[in-house]
């Protein structure tokens, strides 16, 4: 009984907390960046320069601010492969068509407090992305029912231009990190994946206060040439942040199991940028850039879960602790390669039409795959346009990122069935159709 006890409360926490990391695409910040592909280190010269290159925020003096909008579509469907040793007709096709659309609002504002190539600029954004809906009954419930995670960035940057060929700037990063998550744990008592014993999870926490930095660069390396070249770092972090557990215990063992405690604080590790850019400039008819990106996911090789006094009673059997945990994810380095224009098509009102097109590699190895983590190889493909009229600027954009499909037949995604592992089927084989659209406006000028 008492290892039943201890196995039974570490199967409460071990699946929640862990949820929150999930397979991460990190998209574009702005109307304007996003309809280039992101391509957008070396020219960019918005305040969106706070996140591609600190060191282009120095690009225009004055007062400027800006203003934007993005609406995130997150497109994802499986149908989970057959499992003899789990009813067949249990798996129903499954996407998440009834998640809403995730608006997200970015504000900037920079000044140059009078000094010629100086700007300090101040942003409140967050990276793009999206939701999952589900039904509690599933057969991805195990992995996720639902998820709604984000981080906030505070972003204070400075930069200045040194000369008239090199710029030079850095930031300051205090985070907020909000998690919500829901999905189920099963205790294995009956036949594998019997709903009679799942166990319903939320979970919601927050981090604020998470501090970082980012440096860049930008240079015109050959006099009397418009060509740009651009870089920026931004290194990498460990997150620890506590979150708070809700158990609704299946309804026959609802007066039997009491969970004593719900917070653990759960520490992260996430990946550094390296990000390099050419621009070159065709006089004032158009701009083309080329960027690649490196991001280090390989950090995220485990999450730890540190339990905070929590313990599980059955019946007259009090207080079974619950120990520390390490949950292995193994996932890799990612590699991008970015490339967008724009290009004037009415002088008059400052008329301008964008594309772009990238690659990304995928973080999540295929082993690891599910309806939760869906970091796999992507396509993305851009497009917007731009206005001036006087000091205000208009920008629209959208993008459709092109996730590739996975067939996955050597999943390593288990059922964590604390009382039964023997028994623990495998949840994450299957075919998965993945995609990602966004809708992004925004209005910018000096002031």
């Amino acid at each position: 009984m008492l290892f039943r006890a201890s196995a039974l409360a570490l199967g409460f926490l071990l699946v929640p907390l862990s949820a929150h990391a999930g397979g991460l695409f990190v998209p574009d910040v702005g109307a304007r960046a996003l309809s280039m592909g992101g391509a957008y280190v070396a020219g960019g010269d918005d305040l969106t320069a706070l996140w591609y290159n600190p060191a282009n925020l120095a690009a225009k003096g004055g007062g400027r601010f800006e203003v934007d909008l993005t609406l995130n579509f997150r497109s994802v469907s499986w149908q989970r492969a057959p499992d003899e040793s789990v009813r067949p007709d249990a798996f129903p096709f499954v996407d998440n068509r009834n998640a809403p659309p995730i608006p997200v609002p970015g504000l900037f504002g920079s000044w140059d407090f009078g000094v010629k190539g100086l700007a300090v600029a101040l942003g409140i954004y967050a990276p793009m992305n999206g939701t999952l809906r589900f039904t509690d009954t599933g057969p991805q419930r195990y992995t996720v029912i639902r998820s709604g995670s984000f981080v906030v960035f505070f972003h204070l940057g400075i930069a200045y231009e040194i000369t008239p060929w090199l710029r030079v700037g850095a930031g300051l990063f205090l985070n907020s990190v909000f998690f919500d998550q829901r999905l189920a744990v099963n205790l294995g008592l009956g036949a594998p994946e019997d709903r009679t014993y799942d166990v319903i999870i939320d979970v919601y926490g927050t981090q604020h206060g998470l501090a970082n930095f980012n440096v860049g660069v930008w240079v015109k390396p050959i006099p009397g040439a418009n060509i740009e070249v651009g870089a920026s770092f931004f290194p990498g972090r460990r997150a620890r942040a506590t979150g708070t557990a809700r158990v609704t215990p299946p309804r026959d063992l609802a007066a039997l199991l009491t969970v004593n405690g719900n917070q653990a604080d759960f520490e992260i590790d996430f990946p550094w940028f390296v990000r390099a850019g050419i621009a070159w400039r065709i006089g004032d008819f158009a701009t083309v850039e080329a960027n690649y990106v490196y991001e280090g996911w390989s950090s995220l090789q485990s999450i730890k879960i540190y339990p905070k006094d929590v313990s599980l009673s059955i019946g007259t059997l009090q207080d079974f602790p619950v120990p520390e945990l390490s949950l292995d994810r193994h996932w890799k380095d990612t590699h991008s390669v970015r490339a967008g224009g724009e290009v004037s098509v009415w002088k008059r009102i400052g008329l301008v039409a964008r594309a772009g097109y990238f690659f990304e590699s995928g973080a999540v190895p295929d082993a690891y795959v599910s309806i939760g983590s869906t970091d796999t190889n992507k396509h993305g493909v851009t497009v917007g346009a731009g206005a001036t009229f006087g000091p205000i600027s208009l920008h629209l954009g959208y993008a459709h990122v092109f996730f590739t499909d996975k067939n996955i037949a050597g999943s390593q995604m288990r059922l964590t069935n604390p009382l039964n592992r023997d028994n623990a089927s495998i949840i994450g084989n299957g075919n998965y159709r993945f995609a990602h659209d966004m809708v992004t406006a925004g209005i910018g000028g000096n002031f």
